[in-house]
């Protein structure tokens, strides 16, 4: 008997299901003619019970996939797809630029980002150093920035940077995501449908076990259309925000980036560069100079005293030298004058 009774009850919750969706077919589609509406009720799928009057999901997710074409006034379908008019794009921009002047460069990229309404994600400075071909430690600084551009202002935030550096390597990558957007939104539409379905079933259950069935399920649903919201505004923002890696590196002289029209202009660039070699090279040592002053100092101080000492001995030599060539030459003027003595008596 008692069995008896939950069969009943499994029918009438299964005719009440049943009575439920195609209401929700024929409300949904008002607006058409009998025969689009006798379409649709004919193709939805009862909802499923167990022989114990339980609600089965997996029956329930094949109802979902069922399609919830959207009416428009005149009570014709829209195609989802029809609907994305537009391109789901998302644009990358790679730059390696060269300055004379890092931090005016970083306060310039910076105040155009925010006049578009963009933003720095991140920021890396950093110092380095090398050695140069006369054994001197040059300096040198390098930013790695990523940036956030509105889509449509990436241009005009191209031709800034070019504006007031040297660029030296540009590359762009363009990602057509359209079909994934599109999916998800149509699979998002899907499962509030489901989700409203599901809360009305929630309603007419007459069962313990039928009220649990469809909660398990609804909180599938709604974990689902959580997840598919949070890719969505993800894909909201790589959309409408570019992103740009920005590599700077502030160097003395700027490298060249095209190649000379002419051989005249291959002379005159040769010729410059020449030119600021040989001026740079007068530049190093007149620092070297300077650094090593002290030292330059008390070299020339030793030197100095050193060729003092070598040229008082060489005086003394000379002196002692003449003497004895005197000393000499006075014996032989007196040998001489004895020798004339002698012959005159």
């Amino acid at each position: 008997m008692k069995k008896h009774l939950n069969g009943k009850k499994s029918l009438a919750v299964r005719a009440a299901a049943i009575a439920a969706a195609l209401l929700m077919a024929v409300t949904g589609c008002g607006s058409s003619d009998s025969a689009s509406t006798e379409a649709k009720m004919a193709y939805a799928p009862e909802p499923a019970y167990g022989a114990d009057g339980l609600y089965e999901a997996a029956a329930y997710e094949e109802m979902a996939d069922v399609g919830y074409a959207e009416t428009t006034e005149s009570g014709g379908t829209v195609n989802t797809a029809a609907q994305q008019s537009s391109r789901k794009l998302i644009t990358t921009l790679s730059i390696s630029a060269e300055t004379g002047n890092m931090d005016e460069l970083l306060a310039q990229v910076e105040h155009k980002v925010s006049s578009l309404g963009g933003y720095i994600e991140n920021s890396d400075i950093s110092n380095g150093s090398y050695q140069t071909n006369q054994d001197r430690t040059r300096q040198y600084r390098r930013a790695h920035l990523t940036i956030r551009v509105p889509a449509d202002k990436l241009d005009d935030f191209l031709s800034d940077v070019q504006e007031h550096s040297n660029i030296t390597q540009k590359s762009q990558n363009v990602e057509d995501v359209t079909l994934s957007y599109t999916d998800l939104e149509s699979h998002k539409r899907m499962l509030k449908a489901e989700e409203q379905r599901l809360l009305e079933f929630m309603e007419k259950a007459e069962t313990v076990e039928d009220m649990i069935a469809v909660e398990q399920r609804l909180t599938e649903v709604q974990y689902q259309l959580d997840s598919m919201e949070s890719q969505l505004r993800t894909y909201d923002n790589l959309i409408d925000y570019s992103s740009v890696y920005l590599d700077i590196t502030e160097v003395q002289e700027f490298t060249v980036t095209e190649e000379p029209a002419s051989v005249w202009d291959e002379i005159r660039e040769g010729f410059g560069r020449n030119l600021l070699s040989v001026g740079r090279g007068i530049r190093d040592f007149f620092v070297w100079v300077v650094i090593h002053l002290p030292q330059l100092v008390i070299w020339g101080v030793v030197i100095f005293v050193i060729c003092l000492i070598v040229r008082r001995i060489r005086r003394r030599k000379a002196l002692k030298k003449a003497k004895k060539e005197q000393e000499a030459q006075g014996i032989v003027d007196a040998g001489a004058a004895h020798t004339m003595q002698d012959t005159a008596d």
